[in-house]
């Protein structure tokens, strides 16, 4: 008998297993989906982006670029980078397999460990796109998916949108008002053609008539290029300028005394790069040399109010 009921009990204790088990793991589910929808959705605590330009020449200028952006990302978290354009002098890369993008990408950045999106410039024009464009599939950090594009897998108040300025066209302005006019958060658009600046080329007369009124329409916070190899920031109270092609040799400011230098609140001709780290209310800009000195900060505040 007591054979008997020992093996009985350890029967029931199977069978109470086996039924209460899935519906142990049911509940588990339902409470962790629970939570996940209750959760507060993704703040920006701090997303920080590592701005570069104008930088694809091999040099030692961009070199030093490249070791002074690994050392500040190794002591703060970058959380990815953008290119403003012409990543690759003189005349963009032949292929995939492209003796510069070893000289001119991978060796110079190989402290990065997080991906860096690409803006095409003009002097990539000058070479193969397509290879620019498949090298994505190839490489670990290297994201440039079309020559206009939304970077992917962002903090869900902040929205980017890459265009291409060397071919500026209508479709681009339809892509910007249908995506990000009606979009809460910060906005940012990324090109190579400056639309204000006081280097050699100046601001671009096209993107001055056709991209600055659909920037004040759709409420972009900030617009990011390159072209010029200096370091400039303008902003008209709504809207923050920022020049960025100092990836590699720079240019003195022939243009100083232009009407729009009356927006600009710095400029540098020292090589260097641009950290943007956003916020869930500001957008915290600073501008650094080679030396990790950091040579101007602006602070674009904004608060949410949202139905």
């Amino acid at each position: 008998m007591a054979l008997r009921r020992k093996i009985f009990w350890k029967l029931q204790n199977r069978v109470m297993t086996f039924i209460l088990l899935p519906a142990i793991l049911i509940a588990l589910v339902w409470v962790l989906a629970t939570n996940s929808n209750n959760r507060a959705k993704p703040n920006l605590e701090i997303f920080r982006i590592v701005v570069f330009g104008d930088f694809g020449k091999g040099n030692p200028e961009q070199y030093a670029v490249g070791a002074a952006m690994g050392k500040y990302c190794q002591s703060k978290i970058c959380d990815l980078a953008i290119t403003t354009g012409d990543n690759f002098y003189p005349a963009g890369v032949s292929s995939v397999d492209d003796p510069k993008w070893k000289t001119h990408f991978e060796d110079p950045y190989a402290s990065f460990d997080f991906l860096v999106y690409a803006t095409v410039g003009n002097h990539d024009y000058d070479g193969s796109l397509q290879a620019q464009i498949d090298y994505s599939a190839k490489s670990k950090k290297w994201r440039f998916p079309a020559l206009t594009y939304f970077v992917p897998n962002l903090p869900e108040n902040l929205s980017i949108y890459i265009s291409d300025t060397i071919q500026f066209t209508g479709n681009q302005v339809k892509d910007i008002k249908s995506n990000l006019c009606k979009k809460n958060g910060w906005k940012m658009i990324f090109g190579h053609f400056p639309i204000y600046s006081t280097g050699r080329h100046g601001g671009s007369a096209q993107l001055t008539a056709e991209l600055l009124p659909v920037i004040k329409e759709c409420g972009i916070d900030t617009y990011v290029s390159g072209h010029d190899h200096d370091q400039e920031f303008f902003s008209d109270g709504d809207t923050d300028f920022v020049v960025q092609g100092a990836g590699a040799d720079t240019r003195p400011f022939p243009n100083a005394e232009k009407k729009e230098n009356g927006n600009r609140k710095f400029g540098s001709t020292e090589p260097g790069f641009t950290i943007f780290e956003i916020s869930e209310q500001k957008i915290h800009i600073e501008f650094y040399n080679t030396a990790l000195t950091k040579i101007f900060e602006f602070d674009r505040l904004k608060s949410w109010h949202k139905d």
